[in-house]
């Protein structure tokens, strides 16, 4: 550990004026110096610094401490991370007690032979003209500190000749020792520091040039590295995504170089592995949004159900992101797209778990539909017991049962998906009407109780989209998932809001009454559609198009109005998942949360009245 004097020799030294000076814009008034707080939403200053006691005091939400309390509230980093951060600041050599002793020597070695491999990767070499082909420009090599190690003779000589421990080198991972002695663990590749969230080198990656099989090494655990606790890029990120209250995770070192230089820097990526429970710790210091941005192919998706069970089980908010399949993230952004463009509808994690298991299901073999239930009743009654009833609804709305058939009995083992015996060429389908809410949801009565300019903004994010719970191809369509009886839907329509928009067309005397329960603002994907058909353009160009697709269904008004309870129902439970993010006075959070828990239960009784459910 630190040495104590050693923290209050640094804390001498720090100007807890230039510390937060670093993160907020600071104004001087009188003797102490002003800011709005960044710890809670606020538009008048109540952020107080006073450089006389070296403390920092909000009045509007209590937040106060010193210098290393600031950086460790925002930056999300424990107390020695934040020591070190500071430290670092002021270029103070900290001192350690024996235990810890070898973990300081262990990282200046390491940042020396981070500076040695950098040293290597000069302009118009073959290694630098291989990243210069991947898209990768001069301020991202120095951003994320890209290098390049040599042959194996080459880097033994420089190690020797600078001085470095070859017994610590080995035991930090550099090198390897074998039967005709040491040799490095990385030899002819573009090398990758992995950083602690402090900033400080503890690890490295390495990017074959050649045809070795293995395209990519990283360093086995080490007493300073566990990968399977460690994110790359989260030194480089994590201000961002503290910022925008949203983590983006994808794959590869060169998913988060180029989603950084393509203006997504609250990215990171696992380092070899998938998500793991080893990496959650870190993720709910952050108390953010999560959003796996995979490719969508199989892998891909396989990767995006494991995370997304993981981190739903564990209560994170937020969703998982496909690419089109045979495409990365650095791909994408090197042929000069928008990365935004990924993360714009994230398919929120229960509803991702819900069609990913499906779509690996005939759903017009009766076995097989009661093997797809199966499993997914299994996941709900693993799932902790305030996360069962929401994922059991949809599950029951999926499969037209009631909550009780899916939440009785106890968590078994089922037919895992690996062990399913069907043909490859059969195609997995969902009946007709199989996206409806069970008989025994009841409808609601609503009797105008939305304004007719509702107001449900939270913050300048907009709410994660959901779409209903129905067919596998109502999220991406590609010939794997389409129905053999039906077209397969393009990719940019969602289907249960399509079929409320057909179902009115096809019935334009129903306007009147949907109007009267159902907001524009619920629907995420064809909003342009449904305003039109409320204001009777049912000649609307994009509302025919809609409704001369064979891919969707029509429905009776008492399916239309199940279909309209499960749209509320999500509608408002991605609402009460924004407002917990978003940057609202905790008072104002709690008053809106209560009133759209009021909305839920009285939805699910099939009772909102007025003063229930105007938001």
């Amino acid at each position: 550990m630190i040495k104590p004097e050693s923290i209050e020799g640094l804390k001498a030294i720090v100007d807890i004026v230039d510390v937060i000076g670093n993160y907020l814009q600071l104004k001087k008034v009188g003797a102490n110096y002003v800011a709005l707080c960044p710890f809670h939403a606020e538009k008048t200053p109540s952020f107080y610094v006073s450089p006389s006691k070296q403390i920092y005091h909000c009045f509007g939400c209590g937040a106060s401490g010193d210098a290393i309390k600031f950086i460790m509230e925002y930056e999300k980093v424990s107390y020695p991370e934040a020591v070190e951060k500071l430290a670092s600041l002021y270029n103070y050599k900290l001192e350690y007690t024996s235990d810890r002793r070898g973990s300081g020597k262990s990282k200046a070695l390491l940042q020396r032979v981070a500076e040695y491999y950098i040293s290597q990767l000069r302009p118009d070499t073959f290694p630098y003209n291989y990243l210069k082909k991947r898209g990768v420009t001069d301020t991202s090599i120095e951003k994320f500190q890209l290098g390049y190690a040599p042959d194996s003779q080459t880097q033994l000589h420089f190690f020797q000749q600078a001085g470095l421990s070859f017994p610590e080198l080995e035991r930090t991972g550099v090198i390897v020792k074998g039967q005709r002695g040491y040799y490095p663990r990385l030899i002819e590749r573009i090398t990758f520091p992995i950083h602690s969230p402090g900033g400080q080198v503890i690890a490295f990656g390495g990017r074959t040039l050649g045809d070795h099989p293995a395209k990519y090494i990283n360093f086995t655990n080490t007493p300073l590295f566990n990968k399977s606790r460690t994110f790359y890029g989260l030194h480089l990120a994590r201000e961002k995504v503290v910022r925008k209250r949203e983590i983006v995770i994808t794959e590869g070192y060169f998913d988060v170089i180029m989603l950084h230089q393509g203006g997504v820097e609250n990215s990171v990526a696992t380092l070899g592995t998938a998500l793991t429970p080893g990496h959650l710790p870190q993720l709910k210091k952050l108390e953010s949004r999560v959003i796996l941005l995979y490719d969508g192919d199989s892998a891909g998706r396989s990767a995006g159900l494991k995370g997304a069970q993981l981190l739903h089980r564990n209560y994170f908010e937020g969703g998982v992101a496909l690419l089109p399949e045979g495409k990365d993230p650095a791909d994408w952004v090197a042929a000069g797209r928008d990365p935004q463009e990924l993360l714009k509808e994230p398919i929120p994690f229960p509803q991702f778990i819900l069609e990913e298991t499906l779509r690996h299901y005939n759903l017009k073999n009766p076995v097989e539909k009661h093997r797809a239930f199966l499993q997914l009743k299994n996941y709900t009654l693993s799932l902790p017991q305030f996360l069962k009833e929401e994922f059991a609804q949809l599950v029951a709305v999926e499969f037209g049962v009631s909550l009780g058939e899916v939440l009785k009995g106890k968590s078994s083992r089922v037919f895992p998906s690996q062990n399913r015996n069907f043909s490859p060429t059969s195609t997995p389908t969902r009946s007709k009407g199989s996206s409806l809410p069970p008989e025994n949801f009841s409808t609601p009565s609503f009797n105008g109780s939305f304004s007719q300019n509702p107001t449900h903004t939270i913050s300048n994010t907009p709410l994660p989209t959901q779409s209903p719970p129905l067919s596998p191809f109502s999220k991406k369509s590609d010939s794997s998932v389409s129905s053999p009886s039906t077209s397969p839907l393009p990719r940019r329509i969602i289907l249960g809001e399509a079929v409320v928009i057909k179902t009115l067309v096809e019935h334009p005397d129903w306007i009147d009454w949907v109007v009267e329960i159902l907001p524009p603002e619920v629907f995420r994907h064809h909003r342009e559609e449904l305003e039109a058909v409320y204001r009777g353009e049912l000649e609307h160009p994009k509302v025919v198009e809609l409704s001369l697709l064979e891919g969707v269904p029509t429905q009776s008004q008492s399916e239309l109005k199940r279909q309209i309870s499960v749209l509320l129902w999500q509608y408002y439970r991605q609402l009460l998942e924004q407002i917990k993010i978003s940057p609202l006075p905790l008072q104002e959070k709690i008053k809106r949360a209560k009133e759209i828990k009021k909305c839920l239960q009285e939805l699910k009784k099939g009772e909102i009245d007025e003063s229930g459910c105007t938001l």
